[in-house]
């Protein structure tokens, strides 16, 4: 029961509930509702995403085509789903998300292994003839955690019937 206890603590306090970097690291480059002509996100509806290698070279693209960019969110850390860039677009009425992901390093951390002192230890009731209880403990077994991290990055763009 401590073991639980002690994992939910740890859960809690590392990030389980973890927030939407998409949102939380948002920059408003204009307001929608100033761009002339604007085609803004219709309610119930999905953005347009597209995945680029080359953000400058895609967002030049879309410029041409008359799109203008309303908001960018970018952040270094562990991989966020593109899912949670579509919310933020759903949030600020953008027709399209432009994201751009580069992985920038890694490693892995043993979390738990044989040259620890960490104990598994426990009781089975009724291991023996007679009923009597057996206690034991043994050795971790080896747990590693590969952490890699991303340079991740969103523009949000809207279609301006702009003259």
């Amino acid at each position: 029961m401590k073991v639980i206890t002690i994992a939910l603590i740890v859960c809690a306090i590392s990030g389980c509930a973890t927030t939407n970097r998409y949102i939380s690291t948002y920059s408003q480059v204009q307001d929608v509702d100033s761009i002339p002509g604007v085609v803004k996100l219709p309610q119930g509806h999905e953005p347009i995403v597209a995945i680029t290698e080359d953000m400058d070279g895609s967002l030049d693209i879309l410029k041409s085509e008359k799109f203008e960019v309303i908001g960018y969110s970018s952040f270094n850390g562990r991989y966020e789903n593109y899912k949670d860039a579509i919310a933020q677009a759903k949030a600020i009425e953008a027709t399209h998300v432009l994201i751009s992901l580069k992985q920038t390093d890694s490693h892995t951390t043993k979390l738990l292994g044989p040259d620890t002192t960490a104990l598994i230890s426990g009781v089975v009731s009724g291991a023996t003839p007679g009923g009597a209880p057996v206690a034991g403990a043994n050795l971790a077994p080896s747990v590693s955690n590969n952490n890699k991290s991303f340079d991740q990055e969103a523009q949000y763009l809207v279609k301006s019937n702009r003259k």
